[in-house]
């Protein structure tokens, strides 16, 4: 798959078209045609710029190296969990019905001595 079929498999997915992506990406037109024809390639800040829209990793993008993409909304909530306070994290997980996990410290083995 071309970065150009991973670009507008996303677009379909959050609802954008190529206009729009066009105006996100700072543009006065779509650039989704000449992608599609090769005529061009999405610049480096194009492709961070995307990364951010579609909360994506770069893998992803480049190389199609990614399990899932999350949605604009999972990573609003993403990024608002992350933000809140401690109790406000604790009631969004009891609202969701998540379990808290319990933090393990880490020890690694190194021949016969943990560290």
């Amino acid at each position: 798959m071309r970065i150009y079929d991973r670009i507008y498999e996303l677009c379909k997915v959050n609802k954008l078209n190529g206009k729009e992506l066009g105006e996100l990406l700072g543009l006065k037109k779509t650039p989704m045609t000449d992608w599609k024809n090769g005529k061009a390639q999405p610049t480096v800040d194009q492709i961070i710029k995307m990364c951010e829209i579609f909360s994506i990793s770069s893998e992803y993008l480049l190389f199609g190296k990614e399990e899932k993409n999350l949605t604009f909304e999972e990573q609003n909530v993403i990024n608002a969990y992350r933000r809140a306070s401690p109790s406000m994290k604790e009631a969004a997980r009891k609202l969701l019905d998540v379990p808290e996990q319990e933090r393990k410290s880490l020890t690694y083995s190194v021949g016969k001595e943990a560290i």
